[in-house]
């Protein structure tokens, strides 16, 4: 069992973290965010769906987390019923691929409007996102891991 673990030490302390602003991986996950926020803005549940990975586990606040596709659905269904989404800005602070994984720091303004009526409120936050390459994502990567930070 020893042996098996430094193995997969070994193999982790291997791959080298390369930023990915100018490569052909930093512009599939550019496209692959800019995906996901115009299906925000239009509350295309099956859309952002796409973009996530089947086991994808959420934290969006200290008290809302989830993990698994069914939850994020459930999650941006009830969601979208009271509430329309709209990324004012989303500044990627730092984007590094590993490998098969990619991991993103961005901070963000995201306008909640009321679908009662009512004034829209912008909240505000820094995200950290694990992408992994998949054959089966519109842009080649999907969201796996994200932990949502919003204050104000």
């Amino acid at each position: 069992m020893m042996w098996i673990a430094l193995a997969l030490w070994v193999q982790a302390a291997a791959i080298e973290c390369q930023p990915a602003s100018g490569t052909a991986d930093g512009a599939a996950l550019a496209a692959t965010s800019v995906g996901i926020r115009e299906a925000f803005a239009r509350s295309d549940v099956a859309a952002i769906a796409r973009y996530h990975h089947p086991d994808i586990t959420k934290s969006l606040a200290p008290d809302r987390f989830f993990s698994g596709q069914a939850a994020l659905v459930a999650d941006l269904r009830a969601t979208f019923a009271t509430v329309r989404l709209r990324f004012v800005t989303n500044d990627v602070e730092r984007l590094d691929v590993c490998g098969d994984t990619a991991v993103e720091m961005t901070r963000y303004a995201v306008e909640v409007t009321p679908r009662a009526g009512g004034a829209a409120a912008t909240v505000r936050g820094r995200a950290m996102i694990v992408y992994v390459r998949s054959a089966t994502a519109p842009n080649g990567w999907l969201s796996l891991r994200e932990l949502v930070q919003p204050h104000g």
